[in-house]
């Protein structure tokens, strides 16, 4: 009960208690101040950070600078680097280990290493969050930026300006991850040839591009041709435009998802969208039409049927 209060007053409990490893371990669940009273003892923080990472800040000094016990701690929650010895903090196998594991810990790397490139280019290979943390220098290096991209397509928002501003490189970076264009230039964001190059890699890019694109009928014509799904962010009068719809339905059927009410309510429209898609627009007509025999005979393949009867539980 005390402990629950304060894991501090784990001091004042018997000596038999402050040295009873399970005992002190289930305190320490409930406190990780409880530890302090053993924070010497190897074996029970390698327990204890091998549980929880960030029990590491309650380790003596002297296991703050233990490989085996830091490297425990970081695999379970690399921001534990931040209570690891400064000989931890720039050790590269600690350091790569916290990386993997939560990509920020970077920041609790050693100046040297933040600035080493070799470095750096291994620790976004694995943690691509961990750019942020680099050099200014490094965050302006389309070599690094591009590993880090291809690990996570949003870690291009720590690259410098001057890097996402720069159409031909974005192309790169939206090449590898579709996502990437949530962090280019707003004119890049503009850009048709670049948010092209986004959506053919992930067509939920296309929320990221400018608010004109997606308003633009022929632009968005020829995004839902290379992704249908990217109908969900075209605007409202867009999504109840027949063209563009049947557009997105025929790259891909479950798009009519994203079309207006009134259109998924529309027999004579779905019945062409059941028609393009192979049938798989019918998952997404209204309820009322999803019972039409008339749109049922409309999906040639059994196959497709027996599908659509499981999804919509027929």
């Amino acid at each position: 009960s005390a402990v629950k209060q304060n894991g501090r007053a784990m001091k004042h409990a018997t000596e038999d208690l402050r040295v009873d490893t399970e005992f002190v371990l289930e305190a320490a669940k409930i406190s990780p101040w409880a530890l302090e009273c053993m924070s010497a003892e190897r074996d029970l923080i390698l327990r204890a950070v091998a549980e929880n990472g960030m029990h590491l800040k309650h380790a003596s000094a002297e296991l703050h600078g233990d490989k085996d016990v830091v490297l425990a701690a970081v695999a379970q929650e690399g921001s534990a680097l931040k209570y690891a010895a400064e000989a931890m903090q720039g050790d590269r196998d600690v350091v790569l280990c916290a990386v993997a594991q939560n990509g920020r810990a970077m920041k609790h790397a050693t100046e040297d290493l933040r600035c080493d490139k070799a470095f750096v280019l291994d620790a976004v290979a694995v943690g691509g969050w961990a750019l942020e943390a680099a050099s200014e220098e490094l965050r302006g290096d389309k070599e690094v930026v591009l590993a880090a991209v291809k690990q996570n397509g949003r870690a291009l928002r720590h690259a410098t300006e001057d890097l996402r501003a720069d159409k031909e490189f974005v192309l790169e970076a939206t090449a590898l991850c579709g996502y990437a264009l949530e962090s280019a230039s707003e004119a890049l964001r503009g850009d048709k040839e670049v948010v092209l190059s986004a959506v053919k890699q992930n067509g939920r890019a296309f929320r990221h591009a400018v608010d004109d694109l997606r308003a633009d009928k022929d632009f968005v014509l020829e995004t839902v041709s290379v992704c249908g799904y990217a109908l969900e962010f075209a605007t409202d009068s867009l999504c109840g435009d027949k063209e563009v719809v049947l557009g997105a339905v025929k790259q891909n059927g479950r798009a009519l998802r994203h079309a207006l009410d009134e259109l998924r309510a529309d027999k004579e429209f779905v019945l062409e969208a059941v028609t393009a898609s192979s049938g798989y627009a019918l998952e997404f007509a209204s309820p009322e039409l999803q019972d039409d025999e008339e749109l049922w005979g409309a999906v040639k393949h059994e196959k497709v049927k027996t599908e659509l009867r499981r999804r919509l539980g027929k």
